[in-house]
C-alpha cells in the first residue's frame, strides 16, 4: 500500500530510490571535485546561490538537503561541518552551469524522449500488481513535487547529460602514444646506493633547560589533551508494551477496506510493443512487415536501417496513453493484434497490443493483514505522541526520570562517558544501539546543562526519545610535571635529527665541491655502502624508506648525490640509473591504466569548461546565509 512504502522508505523501496535515485539525476553525470571559483563572493536576500539569471531558494534548497541528510542519519548541522552541504549545494550548483550550457546550444529534449526516461526509472519499481502510475504519484507525493516539476527535472539532467557525454566521446580518439609515455612514467623504476646515517648515534647535543621544556609543553599541549566527556542517560518509550495493548477489529480492518477501495484497485492496462517513425510510409512497411510475421524491432530495422524508431514493450494505463493511439488500443479485444498506422503530435505509431489486463479488486483476504499492521503502526504512533507529550509535561513539572518511569513504561539506558563523537574512554562506540539517533543524540546534549533533560524528539527510525545529561567532566591537559620525562626525550630527538641533517648536508656539499664518493665517505665515517634495485614509485615498502624519501628519489638528476629520510635518521644517497617498462597496448594492466586516465581527461575537461560557465555566469554562493542556517550558531538558534 502507498501509505506503508512511504512511512517505510528508510527501509529501502521506493523511498531508497527516491534518495539515490535523485542525487544520481542531480549530478548528471558530473564530476564532484570542486571546479573553481564556485564559493567566492557572495548573495544577499535569501537566496543561498545564484547562477546567471537562476536563483536556488534558501527553502527550496533546505528542503532538499534536510530530505537527503536524515537518509544518512545525521543533522544538518553535522552535515554542514562534514562538508555535505558543499557538496549538495555544488552538484546543484554545476548542474544550473550545464544548464545554462544546453540552452545557449538550443539543446531540447523531446516528450516523448522524456516520457520513456520517466518510465524506465518507475516500471522497474512496481510489483505486486501496482502500476507505473501509483508509483510515480508515491514518489511525487514523497518529494513535493507535482509532475510537471519531476518531468521538468527529468529533462534537465537529460540535456545535461547530452553536454557532459560530449566531453566522454571528445576523447575517445586520444592517440595510445600519450598513455603509452604516461604509463611509463607511471611504471618506471630506479636504482640507488646509499649510507644511512641515524639520529641516535649523534652525540653532543645542549640537554633542554626547564625553560626549553615548558615551551615545547606550550607548543604542543594538545597533544596532552584529554578531550570533555558526557554522561547521558537515553529514555525512549516502550513501544513493545504500547503494542501488547492494542486490539484491532475485523469490523474496522473492512471499513478500512471499504473506504480505501481505490486504493486496493489495479487499473486496466495494456503491454503494447511500439515503434515511432517520422513518414506514413515507413510506418506503412513496418506494419506490413510486422503483420507478415517479423518482430516489430526487426521490422524498424529493416526500414529504417536502424533500431532507434523502436521503442519497446511498456505497459500502459488508460491515463498514460497518447489521445491519439488510446481509443485503437482499448478498442482491441485480442492479443497480438498489430494495428494499423497512427499519427500523432509526436509522429507515426505502429502498435502490437501484446496483451490487455483487466481491472483488478484485490480481496479484503489478501490485503487484510497489511491494513491490520497499517492500523497498528498509525494507533501505537498516535499514542507515542500523547505519551511523549505526557513525559514532556511531567519533566516540565519538574518530575524526576525515575518518576515518570513510575507512571509511563520508559526504557532508560545509562551510557558510559562519551566525547563529543559519541565514543567511549576504551574506543569504543557508545551509541552503536542508537544509529537512527545518534546525531541527534550527540547534538541535544551537547546543548544541555548538568541534570537537565531534553524535550522528547522522534528519531528516525519512529522512536520517541530524550537526552538527560547526568555529569560533564570538562577538557583538561596531563600536567607538565607528568610529561616532563616524555619532553625532555622529545627535545633531544628533536636536536639529534637537526644536528644530523646538518652533518649529511657538510658530507654532501664534499660530494659536489671536493668530487668525494660514497664510497669515500662511508670509508671515512666507518659505514657501509648499501644498494636498492627497481624501486617503484608507488612502492611503499622499501627498506627503511618513508614514501617522501622514495618521492625524491624520482625527482633526483641520476647521478647526483641527494639526502632523504629514513626511519630514525637520513641517508646520503645517488641514484645509479633507471628502468622504463616495455608496452603491450593490449595488456590488461595498460588498457585498466588507459581507462582510469581517460576518466581523469573527461573530469578535468569537465572541469575546465564548468569553469569557464563560471566565468561567464558569475556563479555565486551566499555563505552568510549558509553559516547562519547550518553552522554552529544555527544550533543555539
Amino acid at each position: 500500500m502507498v501509505m506503508k512504502a512511504l512511512r517505510d522508505g528508510a527501509k529501502g523501496g521506493v523511498s531508497k530510490f527516491i534518495l539515490f535515485g535523485f542525487l544520481v539525476l542531480a549530478t548528471g553525470g558530473l564530476v564532484l571535485m570542486d571546479v573553481g571559483g564556485f564559493f567566492r563572493g557572495g548573495v544577499s536576500g535569501s537566496d543561498v546561490a545564484r547562477v546567471g539569471d537562476h536563483v536556488i531558494k534558501a527553502q527550496t534548497f533546505d528542503s532538499n538537503l534536510r530530505r537527503t541528510v536524515s537518509r544518512l542519519g545525521m543533522s544538518t548541522q553535522e552535515a554542514y561541518k562534514l562538508g555535505y552541504v558543499g557538496q549538495i549545494l555544488s552538484t546543484e550548483v554545476r548542474g544550473l552551469l550545464v544548464a545554462q550550457a544546453a540552452s545557449d546550444l538550443g539543446v531540447s529534449i523531446p516528450d516523448s524522449m522524456v516520457a520513456k526516461q520517466v518510465s524506465d526509472l518507475v516500471t522497474p519499481l512496481a510489483k505486486n500488481g501496482e502500476s507505473p502510475k501509483n508509483i510515480l504519484e508515491q514518489i511525487l507525493r514523497a518529494q513535493g513535487l507535482n509532475e510537471a516539476e519531476f518531468t521538468k527535472s527529468i529533462s534537465r539532467d537529460m540535456g545535461n547529460n547530452l553536454i557532459t557525454n560530449t566531453f566522454d566521446a571528445s576523447l575517445k580518439s586520444v592517440s595510445d602514444d600519450m598513455f603509452i609515455d604516461l604509463y611509463k612514467f607511471k611504471n618506471e623504476t630506479r636504482n640507488i646506493r646509499y649510507i644511512t646515517f641515524m639520529d641516535k648515534d649523534v652525540r653532543n647535543t645542549t640537554p633542554p633547560s626547564d625553560s626549553d621544556l615548558e615551551n615545547l609543553y606550550r607548543a604542543t599541549q594538545e597533544t596532552y589533551a584529554q578531550a570533555e566527556t558526557r554522561i547521558y542517560k537515553i529514555v525512549t518509550i516502550d513501544t513493545a508494551a504500547l503494542e501488547k495493548a492494542l486490539s484491532i477489529s475485523d469490523e474496522e480492518i473492512k471499513s478500512i477496506y471499504e473506504s480505501n477501495i481505490d486504493l486496493y484497485t489495479t487499473a486496466a492496462s495494456w503491454t503494447l510493443d511500439q515503434a515511432l517513425v517520422p513518414t506514413k510510409d515507413q510506418a506503412q512497411k513496418i506494419f506490413e512487415q510486422a503483420k507478415a510475421g517479423k518482430s516489430l524491432k526487426g521490422a524498424v530495422e529493416s526500414v529504417t536501417t536502424n533500431v532507434s524508431g523502436y521503442i519497446g514493450e511498456q505497459d500502459f494505463t488508460e491515463a498514460a496513453l497518447l489521445e491519439a493511439v488510446k481509443q485503437p488500443v482499448m478498442d482491441t479485444k485480442e492479443s497480438g493484434i498489430t494495428l494499423e498506422p497512427i499519427k500523432s503530435p509526436l509522429g507515426w505509431h505502429v502498435v502490437t497490443v501484446k496483451s490487455t489486463n483487466p481491472v483488478r479488486v484485490k480481496p479484503l483476504s489478501e490485503v487484510q493483514g497489511e491494513i491490520k499492521e497499517e492500523l497498528v503502526e498509525a494507533q501505537i504512533i498516535d499514542q507515542q505522541y500523547e505519551l511523549a507529550n505526557a513525559v514532556d509535561d511531567m519533566l516540565a513539572s519538574g518530575a524526576s526520570l525515575e518518576d515518570v518511569a513510575e507512571e509511563i513504561d520508559l526504557n532508560i539506558t545509562t551510557l558510559p562517558a562519551i566525547n563529543q563523537y559519541g565514543v567511549a574512554a576504551d574506543g569504543k562506540d557508545a551509541l552503536k544501539d542508537f544509529t537512527a539517533a545518534r546525531a541527534s543524540i550527540i547534538e541535544t546534549g551537547a546543548t544541555l546543562q548538568q541534570g537537565e533533560t531534553s524535550p522528547i524528539f522522534e528519531s528516525m527510525d519512529g522512536q520517541f526519545m530524550a537526552v538527560y545529561l547526568q555529569s560533564v567532566t570538562p577538557k583538561s591537559y596531563t600536567p607538565f610535571d607528568d610529561v616532563k620525562d616524555e619532553l625532555a626525550k622529545r627535545w633531544s630527538g628533536d636536536q639529534s635529527r637537526v644536528a644530523n641533517k646538518m652533518q649529511l648536508g657538510q658530507y654532501l656539499m664534499s660530494m659536489t665541491t671536493e668530487n668525494k664518493s660514497l664510497a669515500d665517505i662511508a670509508k671515512a665515517h666507518g659505514k657501509t655502502v648499501k644498494s636498492e634495485s627497481k624501486i617503484a614509485r608507488n612502492k611503499t615498502d622499501v627498506a627503511n624508506f618513508p614514501v617522501r624519501a622514495i618521492d625524491n628519489m624520482f625527482e633526483a638528476k641520476i647521478d647526483a648525490p641527494l639526502i632523504v629520510d629514513v626511519d630514525g635518521g637520513a641517508a646520503l644517497a645517488v641514484v645509479t640509473g633507471y628502468d622504463w617498462p616495455k608496452v603491450d597496448p593490449q595488456n590488461a594492466d595498460f588498457l585498466a591504466f588507459k581507462a582510469a586516465m581517460l576518466s581523469d581527461l573527461q573530469n578535468e575537461s569537465l572541469g575546465l569548461y564548468l569553469t569557464k560557465q563560471q566565468d561567464k555566469y558569475k556563479a555565486t554562493v551566499n555563505q552568510r546565509l549558509l553559516d547562519q542556517l547550518y553552522g554552529p550558531q544555527a544550533q543555539t538558534n
